[in-house]
């Protein structure tokens, strides 16, 4: 192997960091369910019957979860603010009320300069409230991402229990349209193959039986969301689709219209985008239209960061 080859593979992989795992300040001990049972994982992993704690000491304020975040714009904040296990529970523990946020740049940098700070207030609700930030551009020129911490600064008293507890932290990196290639279909009708829900034309559309399914894949790039645009209404058209990427599975309703509507891919590092590799799109229920078939006009992937690979 040639030392240029060496040094070209060495640059490529320095352009596209592993992100780790996100840290926090401190959490719960547990030895039954494992030890990292109440880390910051939990609080990544889509599922609302597990949860981010801090010990029973705490004082709570000043609490924190940070992420490491890939090259792109950082856009929203969605928290889930105590354990969503049950309104039982939620009640029970202490839940967030207000959180600092702050964005750093960039990874590998012992500066880490400070992007921006924000102070958020949180409704106390036993749901996933999206909060808006000013959009902050984060990386370099060497493909590196940045930070994002979280700090909570007040927060709603338990009726139980004094330590703090939270369901879901989540980044949204800003989407945008990504090329994607469709690999396998579960079926199409004649005259409506797959090829015409990715032609950039709403006239034309796919078709197939109303349980179809299919698989894509981005390469390269992080992907967010889909975008759907159902066909005309002689045929049916989706309402429940499920979508599935790396062994995790988020179902979304749609409105029965031929409107651009989007449907989210899970999370798999605590920012969307964060999922790889392929993707399958299951439609479980239609609306019901002249022909049994269901149609797609335009189905696009959305993604919020590009590795090159």
């Amino acid at each position: 192997m040639s030392a240029s080859f060496l040094v070209i593979a060495a640059l490529l992989s320095a352009s596209v960091p592993a992100l780790a795992a996100p840290e926090a300040s401190s959490f719960r001990p547990e030895n039954k369910r494992g030890a990292n049972f109440w880390s910051a994982k939990s609080a990544i992993d889509g599922n609302l019957d597990t949860a981010w704690q801090v010990p029973g000491d705490s004082a709570n304020k000043g609490e924190w979860v940070m992420y490491d975040v890939p090259q792109g714009t950082v856009d929203k904040i969605a928290i889930f603010p105590g354990w969503g296990i049950s309104e039982e529970n939620f009640a029970d523990y202490a839940r967030i009320k207000a959180v600092k946020i702050e964005v750093f740049c960039c990874t590998g940098d012992e500066k880490m300069t400070p992007l921006h700070t924000s102070e958020l207030v949180v409704q106390d609700k036993a749901e996933l409230q999206v909060l808006e930030l000013e959009d902050v551009s984060i990386g370099n020129d060497l493909g590196f991402g940045g930070k994002v911490k979280i700090t909570v600064t007040d927060y709603y008293e338990g009726r139980d229990f004094p330590n703090l507890a939270v369901s879901e932290l989540l980044v949204h990196m800003k989407p945008y349209d990504a090329a994607s290639v469709i690999s396998e279909i579960s079926g199409e009708s004649e005259g409506h193959l797959r090829d015409l829900m990715q032609d950039d034309d709403p006239r034309t559309f796919w078709a197939g039986p109303a349980d179809s399914s299919f698989t894509f894949e981005a390469s390269g790039y992080g992907v967010s969301a889909v975008a759907i645009q159902a066909g005309p209404a002689s045929n049916a058209r989706p309402k429940v689709v499920k979508i599935t990427a790396n062994d995790r599975s988020v179902t979304t309703t749609l409105e029965n219209n031929d409107q651009v509507q989007y449907a989210m891919l899970p999370s798999i590092m605590g920012y969307t985008g964060s999922a790889w590799g392929e993707v399958t799109v299951e439609i479980l229920e239609v609306y019901p239209g002249g022909s049994p078939d269901v149609a797609i006009a335009e189905f696009k992937a959305r993604a919020t960061n590009y590795d090159g690979f």
